[in-house]
């Protein structure tokens, strides 16, 4: 009796286990980024990608910044490391599936971000590996 117990106990674990690991695929499977642009800094040693990220039908898209190095490549499932918004419900006027944004270097150290004042905002950091931040609305 206590042998067959430990089996379907076993059993049952191994159950739980697996559909663990099916449902934490799916999930993860569901969102994604796709890259609109990259401009690197004017010594190239650095670059600032603009890309949205979706996860699917119930939620917005958000248009997401991140400061990479040069020659680094922006993870499928990377979430921006700068600056994340999305277009509050459609008040902020879209360029395709990412916000009216414009994105500039004034020099090696100093990235612009100029976005749409009716975008919501959920990440700006000031700074990023030694890049400063000037933010923008319009």
């Amino acid at each position: 009796m206590k042998k067959g117990c430990s089996i379907l106990f076993i059993v049952f674990i191994i159950i739980l286990a697996t559909l663990g690991f099916l449902v934490n695929s799916f999930l993860k499977s569901g969102c994604g980024n796709k890259k609109h642009l990259e401009i690197y800094s004017p010594n190239k040693e650095q670059k600032a990608v603009v890309f949205e990220y979706d996860c699917g039908a119930t939620t917005d898209f958000a248009t997401h910044i991140s400061i990479l190095d040069g020659d680094e490549i922006l993870e499928k499932t990377d979430s921006g490391n700068l600056f994340i918004a999305d277009s509050n419900h459609g008040e902020a006027n879209m360029n395709g599936e990412i916000i009216d944004i414009k994105v500039n270097w004034k020099n090696n150290d100093t990235l612009i971000i100029d976005y749409d004042k009716r975008a919501r905002i959920f990440k700006n950091k000031p700074s990023k590996s030694g890049v400063n931040i000037i933010y923008k609305s319009h």
